[in-house]
């Protein structure tokens, strides 16, 4: 959220969660100007990629969408009985 206040312009921003009998959705949608999603520097630690690691570590999707109109970044989790170490979340 503060990486939108503070790169997007957006005067809007949409955090929707969602879930069904397999899968948990996160969303998060702006309004703001965008911005170049193919250059995105994933050796970079935190940010988008602390996020996308986050979400494929417990067997996640993560997705990025960003254009004029706005952005939208996904993360798509499996549900599960399966616990994840917090020791490996702490780590990243």
């Amino acid at each position: 959220m503060l990486n939108i206040k503070k790169h997007s312009q957006a005067s809007q921003v949409t955090v929707n969660l969602k879930e069904t009998e397999i899968n948990i959705l996160l969303e998060v949608c702006d309004n703001g100007v965008g911005f170049d999603a193919k250059n995105i520097d994933w050796s970079r630690p935190g940010g988008m990629e602390s996020m996308r690691q986050r979400i494929e570590i417990v067997g996640g999707i993560f997705s990025i969408r960003s254009g004029l109109k706005g952005t939208r970044i996904r993360g798509l989790l499996p549900k599960t009985t399966q616990k994840v170490p917090l020791i490996a979340l702490s780590n990243m």
